[in-house]
């Protein structure tokens, strides 16, 4: 009782424009959860291939990389709250392109317009949220933000799970019917969260300095390559894996969509719970030792999900699979930033984003390849080699500092 009351006591110092993005979030987040678990299950419905479901998902993804660098260039000229705007408008023409038509060329544009959209969102969002409190209140409107988001992506799971099929049978038509309604109803809450964004007390932003952005890299261009290299294999090992997941379990595994839907949203609580645990872990072991140690103790479940394919087993792999690798997620990304100099950061931060949505598009297109050949066994296993690979270089490349908490 006494956190939840000095929770309340912050909020009520929040700054306006951190009221304003924590209604937003409120919002906005419900279509995030749905899209999750239905939107390739209700392309499938369709009759689009796994193979062309990965080019859709790789398409965002470079969209999203290719946008990065110039939206944090926009962001420097025309202002915070103007990216976050325009990112608002790019997300709701790119998911009403990619529900309405039911045509795959509106749809790979719906795509690649939300990929633009959502990296827009990404570069806005955390320096509005960093504006919103004042040091003290810092910490509490970034959990209250994750806490919002995380609850009603879970509503949404449940949404997308259990909704298309109970509303194609109440309407008395096909099930690509249901998905389509349940998108669509959630896309136009989630649309809602625009409102308050436009009352945003607009901050200035720093100037962009394009000679000092690059000396910085070049200053720190040895670690900047193995970080972008670790990086870089994370991605591709995530995205041949992750943006099929939904399909996997209701097509190989046998779940229903109801039921994969509860899966996700039991994902969504394991993983905030052990990520509660991932500071004290790294105060214990130290954070390389942390995230090595996490990362490699998912991959026997991520194996175990592809080679024993029960319907609970799988499920309870899943469960655990998530939350270790996602656990160490926070210490890594202050790991990296820990590990380049501070006028560096900035520079770095939008190269790891340009790097992840790169090689997530990559992974994703060959991924859907895989799944639509029956391959999934050997998609799963290149994942589990992947990650592998990744953990163990980040413990050697850093090997100094494997012991610094």
């Amino acid at each position: 009782m006494a956190g939840v009351a000095e929770y309340w006591r912050q909020f009520q110092r929040f700054h306006r424009n951190g009221k304003l993005l924590l209604a937003s979030t409120l919002l906005g987040s419900l279509s995030v959860g749905s899209f999750s678990v239905g939107y390739n299950l209700y392309l499938v419905e369709l009759g689009i291939a796994e193979d062309r479901l990965g080019f859709l998902v790789g398409a965002g993804s470079l969209a999203a990389g290719a946008a990065a660098i110039p939206a944090g260039l926009a962001a420097s000229r025309i202002g915070l709250k103007a990216i976050i705007l325009w990112a608002s408008a790019a997300l709701a023409v790119g998911t009403a392109l990619q529900i309405l038509p039911r045509a795959y060329l509106a749809i790979l544009a719906g795509s690649i317009l939300g990929g633009a959209g959502s990296v827009m969102w990404a570069v806005a969002l955390t320096p509005l949220l960093a504006a919103g409190a004042d040091s003290r209140g810092k910490p509490y409107l970034f959990t209250l933000s994750s806490l919002i988001f995380l609850s009603v992506t879970f509503a949404g799971n449940l949404l997308a799970g259990f909704g298309p099929r109970a509303l194609a049978g109440a309407l008395g038509t096909t099930l690509d019917t249901g998905y389509l309604g349940v998108l669509g109803i959630t896309s136009i809450v989630s649309g809602l969260g625009l409102l308050p964004l436009l009352f945003l007390v607009p901050i200035p932003s720093p100037a962009f300095d394009f000679r000092r952005w690059l000396l910085a890299l070049l200053g720190q261009r040895v670690v900047l390559l193995k970080l972008l290299l670790i990086h870089a294999l994370i991605a591709v090992g995530a995205g041949l894996v992750i943006p099929f997941l939904n399909v996997y379990f209701v097509k190989v595994v046998g779940l229903s969509e109801a039921h994969f839907g509860l899966l996700a949203g039991a994902g969504l609580l394991t993983r905030l719970a052990l990520t509660s645990f991932g500071p004290a872990l790294g105060g214990r072991i130290g954070a390389l030792r942390a995230i090595g140690f996490t990362q490699l103790s998912s991959i026997p479940l991520l194996l175990t999900m592809a080679f024993l394919p029960t319907p609970v087993v799988a499920s309870a792999a899943y469960l655990g699979r998530g939350a270790l690798m996602n656990m160490a997620q926070p210490l890594r990304s202050a790991f990296y930033m820990d590990a380049v100099q501070p006028d560096s950061r900035p520079a770095v931060n939008s190269l790891m984003l340009v790097s992840w949505n790169i090689a997530w598009a990559g992974g994703s297109a060959a991924g859907g390849a895989l799944l639509g050949a029956g391959m999934s066994q050997v998609q799963f296993g290149l994942t589990a080699a992947l990650y592998a690979l990744a953990s163990m270089l980040l413990l050697l490349a850093f090997n100094r500092q494997r012991n610094t908490p």
